[in-house]
């Protein structure tokens, strides 16, 4: 008999192991995959930003480059030659001329690639997700699928904003980079021009 109510009570534990092995039934998500489209989201969230601060990184490098252009193009500007200078004939002003065209525009271009530059760094007005909204308690108590859902719609829209962002830095960015190409292929002339006169 004792045999018997051992058994019974090992079945007992036995059932009561099965049922709490058994899978319970979960409550039916209202988007079941929105936990994956959200870590796709991020993951693009994320490109924007790093896409921002590697033009960031890029535009400290080419402002230093202008400067350094500037200094190099004033140490040889000579004026006091310019104003000087005797010239009997047209041909005889011809270096001249392109000298001071070529100083006066390398100038001008270095001065408006470090303005593109400068404008590109200055745009800070990036959308970030407000951290008033994970305080807020019925978000806490939500389902997982349901706040996901909620965060794509908030991510997908601070992408766009800050792609627009991105975008208008690139196109300042590019601008910059044509002003200080132009400013590099004049100086060289520049240089050559300023040793023979």
């Amino acid at each position: 008999m004792t045999q018997e109510t051992d058994n019974k009570d090992n079945k007992r534990e036995d059932s009561s192991l099965l049922h709490s092995t058994q899978p319970k039934e979960e409550t039916p998500t209202k988007y079941p995959s929105s936990e994956l489209i959200l870590s796709a989201i991020l993951r693009e969230y994320d490109k924007e930003d790093e896409r921002a601060k590697t033009l960031d990184t890029r535009v400290g490098i080419f402002i230093s480059l202008s400067g350094a252009l500037l200094l190099f193009i004033s140490s040889y500007v000579k004026l006091s030659l310019l104003i000087d200078t005797q010239v009997n004939s047209v041909y005889g002003a011809v270096p001249y001329a392109f000298y001071l065209i070529f100083t006066i525009s390398s100038l001008i271009l270095l001065v408006a690639s470090v303005i593109y530059f400068l404008r590109v760094v200055s745009i800070r007005n990036y959308e970030r997700v407000g951290l008033e909204e994970f305080k807020q308690e019925e978000n806490n108590k939500a389902n997982q699928d349901v706040v996901a859902y909620s965060l794509i719609k908030i991510y997908c829209q601070n992408i766009s904003f800050n792609s627009k962002v991105n975008d208008e830095k690139v196109k300042l960015y590019k601008k910059g980079i044509f002003s200080i190409a132009l400013a590099l292929i004049l100086t060289v002339p520049l240089y050559i021009i300023s040793i023979n006169l």
